[in-house]
């Protein structure tokens, strides 16, 4: 029942990722919307806008080594305030400049987010529990593309006297700011302290994280663990991995469909394949609960 009802720290990141993902990709919804006619954005423009965000999300990669440092709930509330901000305030930028500096300061705060969440992640569950639970957590990045479409759909389709993609902006950043308080009261500060866990509860889980990853002085960095994971050759496999999954259409995706089809089209047709893709990854996700051979998915989710 404890790791039934601790499951609601992950339901609550996953909704925050999903938020997120949708904050980083409504430019693109927003240019097929009409913003780079009615600001006369050449598609280089637009280009060096989209990079902008990648070149301080990887800068800032570091934030996660304050997810040990600062109180967790805080941490991760002032992240989203800061992105769902950010989002909202591209609605009033009136420059390219200016929108390069918001799509900035928007890599910074998600920098400061999704890293981190496997490492927050490690802090209360075992090594062979960590595949189902961050697998759910990742599966929300499939919802918000499923999401983040229909919305855009129904948005610029709205009869108001506001652009379309500056009711985009605005409309996909509420949602972040009004779950922020929901996912500060249900995140817990640290194994065994959790707000909605009885003491009995709380201390279960305090001794199942001491079994899985030993005593750890709460506040401090261990920089021997950290230049361990530097030499450790698999997080350089799984950088390539990540690197190999987002090398796609991404952004660019709503411009070629446009091209191929219109506007609405751009829309619809995204909807389909990460609406299928929400099961099987959760799937994949729960196999590894039981077989614990990561090297068998692998390469059938690469070639799929």
């Amino acid at each position: 029942m404890t790791q039934t009802r601790y499951l609601t720290a992950i339901f609550s990141l996953g909704f925050l990722y999903m938020f997120s993902y949708i904050d980083r990709g409504n430019i693109g919804n927003a240019y097929t919307a009409g913003m780079g006619a009615d600001w006369g954005i050449t598609s280089n423009q637009y280009s060096w806008v989209l990079t902008a965000y990648y070149l301080t999300y990887i800068v800032f990669q570091w934030f996660i080594l304050l997810w040990k440092v600062v109180s967790l709930p805080t941490w991760v509330a002032l992240m989203a305030l800061g992105w769902g901000a950010m989002s909202m305030i591209q609605t009033v930028t009136s420059s390219f400049a200016g929108l390069m500096a918001v799509r900035c300061l928007l890599g910074v705060f998600e920098a400061g987010f999704a890293p981190g969440v496997a490492l927050f992640l490690s802090f209360f569950y075992h090594r062979s529990e960590m595949a189902f639970r961050y697998g759910l957590f990742i599966s929300f990045s499939a919802i918000a593309n499923c999401f983040a479409s229909a919305m855009a759909y129904g948005i610029v389709h709205a009869k108001t006297s506001i652009a379309s993609w500056k009711l985009l902006f605005v409309i996909e950043g509420i949602p972040t700011l009004v779950i922020v308080p929901i996912a500060y009261f249900l995140l817990p500060k640290g194994p065994g302290e959790c707000r909605f866990l009885n003491q009995k509860e709380n201390e279960i889980i305090r001794l199942r994280a001491v079994q899985g990853r030993g005593r750890e002085e709460k506040g401090r960095l261990n920089f021997r663990h950290l230049f361990i994971a530097c030499y450790d050759y698999k997080n350089y496999f799984q950088a390539v991995i990540v690197l190999c999954l987002n090398v796609r259409l991404s952004h660019f995706s709503h411009q070629f469909l446009k091209y191929c089809t219109d506007s609405n089209g751009a829309f619809r047709l995204p909807l389909p394949p990460y609406q299928l893709s929400f099961l099987p990854l959760s799937k994949i996700s729960d196999t590894l609960r039981f077989n614990h051979k990561d090297c068998l998915h692998l390469p059938i989710s690469s070639h799929s």
